[in-house]
Formats: C-alpha cells, structure tokens, sequence
C-alpha cells in the first residue's frame, strides 16, 4: 500500500472540522431555540395576568359597587338636586398656589382604558 498523499489527508481534516463546526452550530441553534421557546411562552403567560388584571380593574372600578363602599365606608351618599350647582358663577375661585391653600388637579381619565392615568 502506498503512502497517503497529503491530499488526502487534509481532505479528511478539512471533513471532520467541518463536520464538528456543523454540530456546534446545531447545538446552539437548537438551544437559541429552545430559549426562544420559553420567552414566548413567558411572554404569553404575561399578556394573559395583564388581562386578567384589567378584567379585574373593570370588575373591581364598576359605578355601582364605588357607590356601594363609597356610602357604606365614606359616609358619602348621592346629592340631592338642590345641593348640585347649575350655575358655574356660584362656584368658589379655585385657590391660587400663592395663597398657600393646597390646590388639587383632577385625575386624568383616559376613556379607551378606563382608569386614571
């Protein structure tokens, strides 16, 4: 048997590199994979708490049940139509910040999301 050319030899080297070169590859394709797998799922269980959760905001933000506790917690009850203002110029001047009174904005309401911003 002759001697193996060196052809030969690197050909097979250049085999075996490239063949580990392709399972590494595929390795870490397949873990990338698996990786991306679990964020999605991950990703899927949080949008379903943030549902849940708004679907809670709206049970627990409903007018009926804010009346119940707001009369039965607060005290307060539903004015009666002489008690409501009809005329703005009734109204009270809103404190200014230089007279030292607190001054109280309203809370943003977003009507699309239904709770303040």
């Amino acid at each position: 048997m002759k001697g193996i050319r060196l052809s030969t030899v690197v050909t097979v080297v250049a085999a075996l590199a490239t063949g580990m070169l392709l399972f590494t590859t595929s390795q870490k394709v397949q873990k990338a994979e698996r990786h991306l797998a679990k964020l999605e799922s991950e990703k899927e269980q949080t949008e379903e708490a943030i549902r849940v959760l708004r679907a809670e905001w709206d049970y627990l933000n409903r007018p009926d049940r804010l009346e119940t506790m707001a009369t039965r917690y607060l005290g307060m009850k539903q004015p009666v139509l002489a008690e409501v203002t009809k005329d703005a110029a009734a109204l009270p001047a809103p404190a200014s910040p230089a007279s030292g009174q607190l001054v109280v904005q309203p809370a943003l309401y977003h009507p699309a999301k239904g709770h303040p911003q």
